[in-house]
């Protein structure tokens, strides 16, 4: 295979490779909007928010289970327990992409879940938080498909914390049901 070389010996082709790669990167950098660590703090304050409600979430919950609302105690423990498995790690993958995307880092997320006091409206709220769940995956589709990322990120981990609560909810409408 024959190259036409310049001067400097480097192939023309591999010169102009090297120059649209160059150019991309200055190029990108000049539009894509460049995360500072004022954003990476809001994440971090959100996360903190994330595990101070969590912690208070906990306290109520020890309380309840104390004075024998095990419903009560059972509904604190799980805010508490999707506070600090759920939310945090939320705030860290929508708060990052926000940040890279340079837009404003949102605030800590309170993801609670209440004692639907029977377990037929236990049933009835978990299906609605499953349809629910399933038009946010859809809307996060939607939302990467037209390159909104931020948007399409927060409807991903919104979309499957619906599905977990929905789970967490026929679990308190089954004590409710045994009448704990």
């Amino acid at each position: 295979m024959n190259f036409t070389r310049t001067r400097a010996g480097i192939p023309i082709g591999l010169g102009a490779a090297i120059g649209a790669v160059g150019a991309a990167a200055v190029l990108s950098a000049a539009v894509a909007p460049a995360a500072n660590a004022d954003d990476f703090t809001d994440i971090i304050t959100a996360v903190e928010g994330d595990y101070s409600e969590g912690t208070t979430a906990f306290e109520l919950a020890a309380t309840d289970f104390g004075s024998a609302d095990v419903s009560g105690g059972l509904a604190a423990f799980l805010t508490g327990v999707d506070d600090d498995f759920l939310a945090a790690p939320d705030n860290i993958i929508v708060g990052s992409v926000e940040a890279l995307q340079g837009q404003p880092v949102g605030g800590s997320y309170d993801i609670l879940v209440g004692d639907p006091g029977s377990f037929a409206t236990a049933v009835a709220d978990a299906q609605n938080l499953d349809t629910e769940g399933a038009a946010l995956l859809s809307d996060a589709a939607t939302a990467f498909s037209g390159g909104d990322y931020t948007n399409g990120v927060y409807d991903s981990v919104a979309g499957s914390d619906y599905f977990v609560v929905a789970g967490e909810v026929l679990a308190l409408g089954a004590a409710d049901g045994l009448g704990l």
